[in-house]
């Protein structure tokens, strides 16, 4: 990435070794244990003489070490406490102070590189410390313009779920209001199921009702037949019983009747005779009197 390149860009500089009132021994070993890459052991001499003396120049080492040991936020507060006299030296902590700054990766720290570069360009020009300074300004825009593409799609996310969010509310709503519309509707389904359950029940008693009342109709019918049956049979024995009776007083009357116009024949039949005998008696008698 350009921010690698960038980094691989930036130099440290070198250890100065003109100590004066320092141990050549001391100084030689850690300069030594600077160059093999022994930063810890190299940064706890100079940081040894850095608290002893309070010596400019060995806060700039010590922070050489700590920059070379990725501790950056530790080599920006040890170069902050070196002081130099002259511009260039400087220039060359403010430049690794950007450095510094630059490895942290921020865009609070880059905007950090560019002030510490600047600072630096400002003591002395240098060539490198410029390439870095715009290299970071591009890094620095770069991310600028990435991050406002993150926050807008963050915020587009954002939105997303907002109105994902406010339609999943919109369809509970809306599926609570069915349910209360269909809970609505069963109360009233049930409703007019008890009703039709009711009618029916109703229709069925009735219907049971009716059918016994057709029953107990029919029943008495039949019961009414069979009294008309059994009367009509009583009245059937009757008359078979009766007909001898009949028949008997019929003949009783038969010859008696028979016997009264007998009786009248005879009666005429006397009166006849009682005549024709009385026109014998008054034939036998004409002698003696004549009418």
């Amino acid at each position: 990435s350009p921010l690698l390149v960038l980094i691989m860009l930036f130099s440290v500089y070198a250890v100065d070794t003109k100590a004066g009132f320092l141990d050549f021994m001391d100084l030689e070993k850690a300069k030594k244990a600077y160059e093999v890459g022994d930063y810890n052991t190299s940064g706890n001499i100079y940081s040894h003489y850095a608290q002893e003396f309070e010596n400019s120049q060995s806060y700039y080492n010590k922070a050489n070490t700590l920059y070379k040991q990725e501790k950056y936020e530790e080599a920006i507060e040890t170069y902050e406490k070196v002081n130099f006299d002259n511009n260039i030296s400087s220039a060359f902590k403010y430049g690794n102070i950007g450095n510094s700054y630059v490895k942290q990766s921020t865009q609070e720290s880059l905007e950090k590189a560019i002030v510490s570069y600047e600072k630096s360009l400002e003591l002395n020009e240098d060539k490198e410390i410029r390439e870095n300074l715009e290299a970071v300004k591009k890094a620095l825009e770069k991310k600028k313009q990435e991050d406002e593409k993150k926050e807008d799609k963050n915020k587009d996310k954002k939105d997303e779920e907002q109105d994902k969010d406010k339609n999943e509310k919109q369809n509970e709503d809306s599926q609570e209001k069915e349910d209360s519309k269909d809970d609505g509707k069963s109360d009233e389904q049930n409703e007019k199921k008890d009703n039709s359950k009711s009618e029916n029940e109703k229709d069925k008693k009735s219907q049971e009702e009716k059918s016994d009342d057709e029953k107990s109709k029919k029943k008495d019918k039949e019961e009414d037949k069979k009294k008309l049956d059994e009367l009509d049979k009583e009245k059937k024995q009757e008359q078979k019983e009766e007909e001898p009776k009949q028949a008997a007083e019929a003949k009783e009357m038969s010859d008696a009747e028979a016997q009264k116009w007998m009786q009248k024949l005879n009666a005429k039949q006397n009166t006849f005779m009682y005549m024709l005998n009385d026109n014998q008696a008054d034939e036998e008698n004409d002698d003696a009197k004549p009418w």
